[in-house]
């Protein structure tokens, strides 16, 4: 017997891990009451929707869907924000669950287990079913003009310094790989936006989550105060 949750063994298969012990202790970590259960399970839909679908009040069904969102266990659909969902694959769940403000190191260890040791195993089981590959190579036999464009510093400049706004965030593998004492020698994130500094020749207004990364002040820009701010999380899990 494994340790899905009862009512998301569905959601376990379509993940791809339908007997796996380590997404269901993730699973239950992220849908960690009866109550956010019935949610998952009742997917997808909005406040009322759901409310009506697991009898309970909107107010109790709005502060559940919040507290599953902001910990990236669900997310709004990206053409109506007032609807929610549960992740289509285990790759989106993990980035947006990895990256939730004070994450335990529990489940930032399963996520790793899940991804290096179990996610190698299930590409045989595709083949084996018959499934297309994700990609291929299809031969047309005719020559394809190379589009590539690769930009010199001057243009690279001019984008950054025409964007209003540049948002940075931590790279998910990176972070998680840090968390269990690998990828040391991973460039951080403060260091990138600072070589982007460097590069355009311009202090950029950078934000950065409250909880993720210390907020760096920027020198002023065009005689204004120092920019600085912060992006709200349910802005990034929206992505």
């Amino acid at each position: 017997m494994t340790s899905i949750p009862e009512g998301l063994e569905p959601y376990a298969a379509q993940l791809g891990y339908p007997t796996s012990e380590t997404l269901g202790q993730l699973l239950a970590l992220l849908f960690d009451t009866e109550e956010k259960v019935k949610i998952a399970i009742a997917m997808p839909g909005s406040a009322p929707e759901l409310a009506k679908k697991t009898g309970n009040s909107i107010e109790t069904t709005e502060q559940m869907l919040g507290e599953l969102h902001h910990n990236g266990a669900i997310n709004k659909k990206m053409y109506d924000q007032s609807r929610y969902r549960l992740f289509p694959g285990m790759i989106e769940l993990r980035d947006a669950s990895a990256l939730t403000p004070g994450i335990s190191g529990e489940m930032i260890q399963l996520w790793d287990d899940l991804v290096r040791k179990e996610m190698p195993a299930i590409v045989p089981q595709l083949e084996e079913m018959g499934l297309p590959p994700m990609m291929r190579v299809i031969p047309i036999e005719e020559a394809v003009e190379s589009k590539n464009l690769v930009l010199d510093i001057d243009s690279a400049r001019q984008i950054v310094q025409g964007a209003e706004l540049v948002v940075a965030i931590p790279c998910v593998c990176r972070k998680t790989a840090r968390e269990v004492g690998r990828g040391a020698d991973c460039p951080d994130l403060i260091r990138t936006t600072q070589e982007i500094d460097r590069a355009t020749g311009i202090p950029h207004p950078f934000l950065f989550d409250d909880d993720w990364l210390p907020q760096i002040p920027l020198p002023p820009t065009s005689g204004e105060k120092p920019a600085q701010g912060s992006l709200e999380i349910d802005q990034l899990h929206s992505r």
